[in-house]
C-alpha cells in the first residue's frame, strides 16, 4: 500500500468510526427523497475550459457530452464514459472523463443520463446502449473504449449484454474498463462472500448496497434480472475486459462477473485485479500511485486503438 492510500483510507475510517459516513438507511423512502433533493440542487450545467472543446450531441434516449482536447484535431479513437453514482457529482466526472481524453488521445462521449435515484434502471439502460451505438456508428467497434466507474461499470456489462440477447446490430466495443463496478448478488452465496469484502470497506458497507437495490425497486416498473444482477447477464463474444476493485463491498461481486464469463466461453477475455487495502473507484485516481498505475494501462491500450 503507497503512503498516499494508507492516509487516505486512515483517514476514512475515522470519518467512518465517527459516523460522519452514514450505514444503510432504515427509511429508504427518506434517504431517497434526501438524495433526490440533493441531485436537484446539482443539475448538470455543461462546463467551460480554456484547453478543452465541448459539444452537446443528441443520441437517441439520452444527449451525450463529447469531451475533446482543443489540441486533438482529428481522434483515431473514442471512449464511451459512464458515470456511476446514486448522487449526482457532475463535475468530479467530468474532470475524471477529460483526464482519459487528454490521456488516451481521444474524443470522449458522455451520457447525461440521470442517476439511478431519479430513473428506473431500464431507462439508464436504454440511454447507455444509445449512446454506445451511436459511437460504435461513427468510429467502428474496434476504436470504442467503454470506460464505467461503479455503476456505470455495470452499465458497460449490460452493453454487452444487450448486444448479445437483443441480437443487436452493432458491434462490441474493443475493451471495456469497469472500474469498482456495480450491480447486485443474486443468491445468498454471494451475499456472504460481498460481506467478506465488507468488512474491510470504509466507504460503503453491506446495508448500504442492499438499501441501493431498494432503491432500484421503487419505481413501480418491471427490473428484468440482468440489469440488476451481474451473474444474469450474457456475455458471449465480449470484448477484452479488465476490472479493478479495491478492497470493497462491491468487490463482492467478483465471483458472479467470472462465473458468467467462464459459463459463456468469454473467460480469456476477463483481466481481474483487486487492490488491497484501497478505496472505491481508485483506479481512475492518480492521486494514488496504485491508481495512477491502472490509468495507464487503461490509457496506453486505449492510445493503440487504430
Amino acid at each position: 500500500m503507497s503512503r498516499a492510500a494508507k492516509q487516505a483510507m486512515g483517514m476514512l475510517w475515522i470519518r467512518r468510526r465517527a459516523g460522519l459516513i452514514p450505514s444503510g438507511a432504515k427509511d429508504t423512502q427518506t434517504e431517497l427523497e434526501n438524495i433526490r433533493a440533493h441531485n436537484r440542487r446539482n443539475p448538470y450545467r455543461k462546463p467551460r475550459s480554456l484547453t478543452m472543446s465541448y459539444s452537446e450531441v443528441p443520441t437517441g434516449r439520452t444527449t451525450c457530452l463529447v469531451i475533446r482536447d482543443r489540441l486533438l484535431f482529428r481522434p483515431e479513437r473514442a471512449i464511451l464514459f459512464l458515470r456511476g453514482g446514486i448522487k449526482n457529482s457532475w463535475l468530479d466526472d467530468i474532470r475524471i472523463a477529460e483526464r482519459y481524453a487528454r490521456k488516451a488521445f481521444a474524443e470522449v462521449w458522455f451520457p447525461l443520463y440521470p442517476s439511478i435515484a431519479d430513473a428506473p434502471v431500464t431507462e439508464i439502460a436504454d440511454a447507455a446502449f444509445s449512446a454506445y451505438r451511436e459511437v460504435a456508428e461513427r468510429y467502428g467497434g474496434d476504436r470504442v473504449a467503454v470506460v464505467g466507474l461503479s455503476w456505470g461499470g455495470f452499465l458497460g456489462f449490460q452493453i454487452v449484454d444487450r448486444i448479445n440477447r437483443n441480437r443487436e446490430p452493432v458491434p462490441m466495443p474493443r475493451y471495456l474498463f469497469a472500474v469498482s463496478p456495480g450491480g447486485f448478488p443474486k443468491e445468498q452465496d454471494d451475499w456472504s462472500f460481498m460481506q467478506s469484502f465488507s468488512e474491510k470497506d470504509p466507504l460503503m458497507d453491506l446495508p448500504t448496497v442492499e438499501h441501493l437495490e431498494e432503491i432500484t425497486g421503487m419505481f413501480g416498473t418491471y427490473m428484468p434480472d440482468h440489469l440488476l444482477y451481474p451473474a444474469s447477464g450474457i456475455y458471449r463474444n465480449a470484448p477484452e475486459t479488465y476490472i479493478y476493485y479495491g478492497e470493497e463491498t462491491f468487490a463482492g461481486n467478483t465471483r458472479a462477473y467470472m462465473k458468467a464469463y467462464e459459463r459463456d466461453g468469454a473467460a480469456k477475455q476477463m483481466h481481474m485485479h483487486i487492490e488491497p487495502a484501497i478505496m472505491h473507484s481508485y483506479a481512475c485516481s492518480p492521486q494514488f500511485p496504485e491508481g495512477k498505475r491502472e490509468l495507464l494501462e487503461q490509457t496506453v491500450l486505449i492510445r493503440r486503438m487504430k
